[in-house]
């Protein structure tokens, strides 16, 4: 008989231990065991999340071993199989279209975990082992991909075992396709339809158990889309990952009720941003691996990059960001050199058609709204650089479009106002593109989140004399923040201030921002500085107290005439402690001729008036006086 294959849990569980161990402790042993599971398992890896399908024959022995029993290789025992076993082990082997034996094998782990998991039958634990081996290989994966040489980072990891790494991954990607693999495999691990196959099998057990199998699940996905990051980030992808990453995201739909992009869409969203980043050609233009990027060193991957952006059957607001980045890419290779342009040329005049149809869909809306919303944004320090490497690339090479924005603002502003004097509502269709642009800089640099302090750079020329900086990028900023304050309509006042708070969430920058609105008038407007914040609280503090006064008196002689009414009238008016009480008047007359009769009901009508004016004052006032509440102590100030 032949050998038994290793269970799909024990295998990938070892395989990612001895990766991480030759990370975190490195050593000629750790080494050399590094490189034989390396070669051991790259036929496990190119088939990445690929079961070994069933095979009849193994079913037949399985079968078989019901009545006969089941002979071990390593034993040459015969070993008689209980019913249940084999029941259990065709279940597993259907739903996942997995070997017999090695579901038989990951059934008998499960026997001996048990233990640790109290509660639960050996076949969910066997779904629990089978989910937490794909986990175990799928991180393995991305650990490889992170530590493989590029031009984004460079890790701390030995230099042995970085040569090692990356010779091994080169290899796996250029000999066994798995960037499509890995793409595939994402795609094909849809929670919904697994959810519904282990219900229908009986696979889910206590809450504990089924939480744990979908976090499983979505682990493995995301570790799935971090390796196709890692590796974007790093060396970028071949044209035809790329049109495949548009193709996915342009056809997204979220599950949220809230319409979030979930991590797994995040992550792939950003392997594809990185996979056209041209800034690193500016940084590193001197490394090998730079000059080799696919965008400029493949022939026509950037004019089929850019038809398929335009081609998607589904235009979303995804397809607007990717547009809006890739244009600022090309926008980016005008600074590179002559002689790493010769396959790019041509495409670089799209630039702005791909910003202008980005912008006219919205495109810094939906960042404000969806993107900005994510939480692994904030967490993962190069999608937080990407993100604000795009916002500054937008206002330093896009100048004429921030101008433009900014005309197009004022011109909504007079509308608003206009339709506001007329008491109509505004059109729901105005241009709000600088307004969001605004926005989505205050939003993404609030409170720091990522602890880099890259708003910093927005203030690269320093407010003092002596601290002046020229490069051309801190110019460009620092001017798009001078712009955003000249003449600010009303409409802007707020998305400026939030911008400018949002830019001063570390101290360099909060110091610059005070220098900043301490200048009397800057650009023209006298409303954007302390002087006039502070005038204008202590003018509120002033009317504020003014009408105070000016209430007590009102109040103070609305009583003396109830009095005077009162005791000359025999009408008594009672002053109420709060305004939604009615003031009440209680008549007590003993007049018996006609003519005195008709003098006070005149008296009366003249006092309920007198009384309505007043009543109508005090609301009036207590309207203009929000410190007042209209409480009995308050009235007898």
């Amino acid at each position: 008989m032949e050998a038994m294959p290793e269970d799909m849990w024990t295998s990938y569980k070892n395989l990612n231990k001895i990766v991480n161990q030759a990370l975190a402790q490195p050593s000629s042993t750790s080494l050399t065991d590094l490189e034989l599971c390396l070669r051991k398992y790259k036929q496990n890896f190119a088939s990445i999340l690929k079961n070994p399908t069933r095979n009849e024959r193994n079913r037949a022995v399985l079968l078989a071993g019901l009545k006969e029993g089941f002979v071990t290789v390593k034993s040459n025992n015969r070993i008689m199989l209980s019913k249940d076993l084999v029941d259990e082990t065709l279940i597993i082997s259907d739903m996942y279209d997995l070997n017999e034996f090695i579901a038989l094998q990951l059934l008998c782990t499960a026997q001996r975990q048990l233990i640790k998991h109290p509660g639960l039958s050996r076949g969910l634990v066997a779904i629990l082992l089978y989910y937490d081996g794909r986990k175990a290989i799928a991180s393995t994966l991305r650990d490889l991909f992170q530590v493989t040489s590029g031009f984004s980072w460079e890790t701390d990891v030995q230099k042995e075992v970085t040569s090692l790494i990356t010779s091994f991954t080169q290899s796996l990607v250029k000999d066994t396709n798995i960037l499509w693999k890995i793409l595939d495999s994402i795609i094909g691990l849809d929670i919904s339809k697994e959810t519904v196959l282990l219900t229908k099998n009986r696979a889910f057990g206590p809450n504990k158990q089924k939480n744990q199998v979908l976090e499983l699940f979505e682990d493995t996905r995301l570790a799935l889309a971090t390796s196709l990051y890692n590796w974007s980030a790093q060396r970028g992808l071949p044209s035809n990952i790329i049109i495949k990453l548009i193709d996915i995201l342009s056809n997204y739909t979220s599950l949220e009720a809230s319409g979030s992009i979930d991590d797994v869409m995040m992550t792939m969203l950003m392997a594809l941003l990185y996979s056209y980043d041209t800034s690193v050609l500016q940084r590193r233009v001197d490394n090998i691996l730079v000059q080799n990027l696919n965008i400029i060193n493949e022939i026509g991957a950037a004019q089929q990059i850019h038809n398929a952006i335009y081609q998607v059957e589904k235009k979303n607001g995804l397809n607007s960001l990717t547009m809006l980045t890739f244009g600022l890419a090309l926008a980016n290779l005008r600074h590179i050199p002559q002689n790493l342009q010769p396959f790019i040329s041509k495409v670089i005049d799209y630039d702005e058609q791909l910003v202008d149809d980005a912008i006219s869909k919205n495109v810094f809306e939906f960042m404000y709204y969806q993107i900005l919303e994510v939480g692994i944004l904030y967490k993962n320090e190069f999608f937080y650089r990407r993100m604000h490497r795009i916002l500054t690339d937008f206002i330093e090479y896009m100048h004429s479009k921030v101008s433009e924005l900014r005309g197009r603002a004022d011109d909504t502003a007079r509308t608003v106002i206009s339709f506001m004097k007329e008491g109509i509502e505004p059109p729901q269709n105005l241009d709000n593109n600088f307004e969001m642009l605004m926005r989505c800089i205050g939003k993404f640099y609030k409170k720091n989140r990522a602890g880099l302090s890259l708003c910093v750079e927005f203030w690269g020329v320093e407010m003092k004399p002596n601290c002046l900086r020229s490069t051309t990028r801190a110019v460009s900023l620092f001017k798009f923040l001078r712009l955003a304050g000249e003449l600010l309509p009303t409409t802007l006042f707020v998305p400026y201030l939030k911008m400018i708070a949002g830019l001063t969430s570390c101290e360099r920058s909060a110091r610059n921002a005070f220098n900043l609105l301490k200048q009397t008038g800057l650009s023209g407007s006298m409303t954007l500085s302390w002087e006039h914040f502070f005038g204008s609280l202590a003018r509120y503090y002033s009317f504020t107290t003014a009408h105070k006064a000016e209430a007590r008196k009102i109040f103070g002689d609305l009583r003396e005439k109830s009095i005077k009414v009162t005791l000359k009238k025999g009408i008594n008016v009672e002053i109420p402690t709060t305004l939604n009480e009615k003031i009440s008047i209680n008549i007590e007359l003993n007049i018996d001729t006609d003519s005195e009769n008709t003098t006070e009901h005149k008296n009366i009508e003249m006092a309920q008036a007198q009384v309505e004016l007043d009543r109508a004052y005090i609301r009036e006032t207590a309207i203009a006086v929000p410190e007042f509440d209209g409480k009995k102590q308050h009235l007898e100030r």
